[in-house]
């Protein structure tokens, strides 16, 4: 398993503008429909993430990519599976041999009254068993359940909010969880257990991004 993740800003300001010719049609597509330009750069280099992974640590340099149905990035390489996220400055992509679904959230306390109108009564009494901690432990609930939404490839026949991420046997030991950058809340729901999420990340700068794009 291979997590990249890059920093926005520095992306905004120093990333190649020829990336929007590297990233694939149904995405230039896909991206028309963004109206802020950081979602537009943050839907384009996740997808440059992917590829540096497929390239770089796979040494996977003839895969085609593009979207299905469902608007999801792929591969037509059916031998790894990719999840792709971000929120605030950070944008996360992860490729892994194992069915993988991740997600980060910047941890906004204003988001807190969510739990108790959407979230499962054992979810809400994990959230607010103790005064301490009570913001992080409602991201590692709001993440786990996107992130096994995500693992699922989004096929389940329900919203992400009516995971039970305490007691659906299906997710059970499946995630983990980082705080990240003190605001920021990663979860991996994934076959392969995660021990160290923090291990696995690798911080990719745009310099880096320039090089792999200026190099195609």
């Amino acid at each position: 398993m291979y997590i990249y993740i890059a920093k926005l800003d520095d992306c905004l300001v120093n990333v190649s503008k020829r990336v929007f010719n590297i990233i694939s049609y149904n995405t230039r597509i896909y991206i028309k429909g963004k109206y802020l330009e950081k979602d537009r750069y943050s839907t384009m280099i996740s997808e440059i993430l992917v590829r540096m992974i497929y390239r770089d640590r796979l040494n996977l340099s003839e895969v085609t990519f593009d979207r299905n149905n469902f608007g999801l990035f792929c591969s037509n390489n059916e031998n790894y599976n990719i999840s792709i996220s971000h929120s605030g400055n950070y944008i996360v992509a992860v490729v892994s041999e194992y069915e993988v679904g991740i997600d980060i959230q910047y941890m906004d306390c204003n988001m807190l009254d969510i739990a108790k109108r959407f979230f499962f009564i054992e979810e809400v009494s994990y959230i607010y068993k103790c005064q301490k901690g009570i913001k992080n432990r409602f991201y590692e609930v709001w993440t786990k359940k996107e992130s096994c939404y995500k693992y699922n490839k989004f096929k389940l026949n329900c919203s992400f909010l009516e995971i039970n991420t305490i007691t659906d046997k299906r997710f059970l030991n499946k995630c983990s969880t980082l705080v990240f950058d003190r605001d920021y809340m990663i979860s991996i729901c994934s076959d392969k257990i995660i021990k160290n999420i923090k291990e696995d990340i690798l911080f990719i700068s745009s310099h880096e991004i320039n090089d792999y794009i200026n190099n195609i």
